[in-house]
């Protein structure tokens, strides 16, 4: 979890943004670097940085090109960047296409009932980890379930209950204000 993402990404090494980023900083989602969201009307939407993601034909050569916004650790925001790099670090560090690596490690071992798929940004390119993955609903509710087995003390196939307790709980250590569900839930 604290591994530096260059340890995995070597050719990120060339931009400082990427040079105190950790995996932790990805997962949380306060790795620090910047990105527009949409928002603003037709025209601002069309140039944020969530439809340049969305459209590019080559997300690695975008992602080399990120600049910081503030220092990684000190502030959560939801953006499509951590994602997107998460993705690319995963199949560098398992040597493994993503779409290989959560049929063998998520998809089978859940009982997925159909296949899914991941969207990727051209053939034999990186995976849109922020919002390209197709599955359906059945198979969604079985990723869920996984949530409330942990939740009740039962074994997943998947993932330890430690984990999956990390995942939904509201890290005290973040300096953001709670929104959304997490508000209301934790004050």
């Amino acid at each position: 979890m604290d591994d530096r993402i260059t340890d995995y990404l070597p050719e990120l090494k060339k931009n400082t943004a990427f040079r105190s980023i950790t995996v932790r900083h990805l997962l949380t989602m306060n790795s620090g670097l910047a990105f527009k969201r949409k928002g603003g009307g037709m025209l601002s939407d069309l140039f944020s940085d969530e439809a340049l993601y969305y459209y590019t034909d080559n997300s690695k050569r975008q992602l080399l090109t990120s600049k910081v916004s503030f220092r990684p650790g000190t502030q959560w925001q939801y953006k499509n960047i951590d994602p997107l790099l998460l993705g690319w670090l995963l199949e560098a560090a398992t040597h493994q296409r993503l779409a290989l690596y959560t049929q063998t490690k998520l998809w089978q071992p859940m009982g997925a009932a159909y296949p899914a798929s991941w969207g990727v940004d051209h053939a034999g390119g990186l995976a849109n980890t922020a919002s390209s993955f197709q599955t359906t609903p059945l198979d969604l509710a079985r990723i869920g379930r996984l949530f409330l087995l942990a939740e009740h003390g039962g074994k997943t196939p998947v993932v330890s209950a430690n984990w999956l307790s990390q995942l939904t709980h509201l890290d005290q250590t973040n300096n953001s204000p709670p929104k959304g569900w997490t508000q209301t839930r934790h004050q």
